[in-house]
């Protein structure tokens, strides 16, 4: 043990590290039989004094994750590997997270993480949030629809961690479950060692691991990384999928007490993300159009209460299909009228400024502006697939509401939100898979409030 610590120990100092000790770390008998690590690591949530980190071992592992500030201070903390994810034919890693508290707001740290001891090749930084009502420059990164089926290499996720996003939003549909193809072949979704296979199969992708570590990473589901095409609350596997999703990502919550699902909100300076879950309250096609919820009651109440009584500058509203739009014949929020109205009528009741949504779902992308009376527009911007076959049908469906579209290819979206500039402004932005332009969009943050 006293070898082998020295080792890593050393490996620091020489990388200009503080020496610090890692009592506890697991250690196996030999380096033949020692955990290793398979998967990640990955950011996730992050606030103004914390991160955490993901990793998947072959085996349940100790892990410690050791952050240096530019004035050389160094931070601790360790882990456990623990969850079990399991995709068949010898697939099978374990997962778990470390979260490192302590940090300062608006800081940039270079990571180094050991796995039983043993210190990991990846060299990356992060930076923490500003604090709470800081005004800053917010680069969030969207994308939705990764088909590892019909793209194996998926190079455009390079393509986005070198747009250099603070935040990325995963917004469903990545991974996308595949139906069995071979005679009497089951389909994803009806077995859970196939659905933990495509989250492996896509979290493993080369080009994803930059972005994985570059920015802050969050996710929501749309119904093909949950279950079968338009699935709703009655999916069989739901309970097994949302226990997948948990060991593969590190959002700060899942649903509230009794109501189980994707739905949570962070903050970064003075910006509120809401993420919200499209399917795991959703009532199916009997129930009928004017009774008919997608997020559910406790959701609901939940998104206005947020939204209500954020102090944030913007607010934006992520989900797996579209908010705005009056397609109902398309999935997303038209197919649920008087949820979506509840949740529109106490943005204007309360005067709730600078709210915006982003989505995933269409196969196109496009930006849509829904003016309202005596009230500030509201925007939503669609990006899919950022890997896939592009819906050439759907999109050239007229919609009233499109202010901006794409529909050339593969592509991911852009968020900038500056409210340090002068004056402070969102821009909205879509890329295709090479980062050129598909659309741009400015708007004033003052265009977002109430007069």
């Amino acid at each position: 043990m006293q070898q082998r610590s020295t080792w890593w120990m050393r490996a620091l100092a020489l990388a200009g590290w503080a020496v610090l000790t890692a009592p506890g770390l697991a250690k196996a008998a030999d380096d033949d039989e020692a955990p290793h690590l398979v998967l990640g690591p990955m950011t996730g949530h992050t606030t103004d004094t914390s991160t955490t980190l993901w990793a998947a071992t072959s085996a349940p592992a100790r892990i410690a994750v050791l952050l240096k500030s530019p004035e050389g201070e160094v931070v601790k903390a360790e882990g456990t590997t623990a969850a079990v994810v399991d995709g068949g034919a010898g697939n099978r890693v374990v997962t778990g997270t470390v979260t490192v508290r302590g940090l300062r707001p608006r800081t940039r740290y270079s990571v180094q993480v050991l796995v039983a001891d043993e210190t990991q090749p990846q060299n990356f930084s992060l930076l923490t949030a500003p604090a709470l009502d800081q005004h800053e420059h917010l680069r969030i990164g969207l994308a939705s629809g990764a088909n590892t089926a019909l793209d194996r290499q998926q190079w455009v996720w390079q393509t986005i961690a070198e747009a250099k996003p603070d935040v990325m939003l995963f917004l469903g549909d990545a991974p996308i479950f595949q139906k069995g193809t071979a005679l009497h072949e089951p389909d994803d979704w009806d077995e859970v060692p196939r659905m933990a296979a495509r989250h492996l199969e896509l979290r493993g992708l080369k080009p994803l691991q930059s972005l994985l570590r570059c920015a802050a990473c969050y996710a929501t589901w749309d119904d093909h990384d949950y279950g079968a095409s338009d699935s709703d609350s009655s999916f069989a596997l739901k309970g097994d999928a949302l226990r997948l999703f948990k060991a593969m990502w590190t959002n700060p919550g899942y649903g509230g007490a009794g109501s189980e699902g994707l739905w949570c909100t962070f903050r970064r300076g003075d910006v509120q993300v809401l993420l919200l879950d499209d399917r795991s309250w959703r009532d199916n096609d009997d129930v009928p159009r004017d009774r008919r919820g997608m997020l559910g009651k406790a959701q609901t109440a939940w998104l206005v209460h947020e939204l209500t009584t954020s102090t944030a500058a913007i607010k934006v509203v992520a989900m797996g299909c579209q908010f705005l739009g009056d397609q109902a014949a398309f999935p997303g929020y038209a197919q649920f009228p008087a949820e979506r109205a509840q949740i529109l009528d106490a943005i204007a009741a309360k005067r709730v400024a600078g709210v915006i949504f982003v989505s995933g779902d269409r196969s196109f992308a496009e930006l849509q502006k829904l003016d309202r009376p005596d009230a500030y527009p509201l925007y939503n911007l669609g990006t899919s697939p950022v890997a896939g076959r592009v819906d050439n049908a759907g999109y050239r469906t007229p919609n009233p509401l499109r202010a901006a579209g794409y529909s050339g290819g593969a592509n991911f979206g852009i968020l900038d939100i500056d409210t340090a500039a002068v004056p402070p402004a969102v821009v909205f932005r879509v890329s295709d898979s090479k980062g050129g332009i598909g659309f741009t969009k400015t708007v004033l943050v003052s265009d977002l409030t109430y007069k």
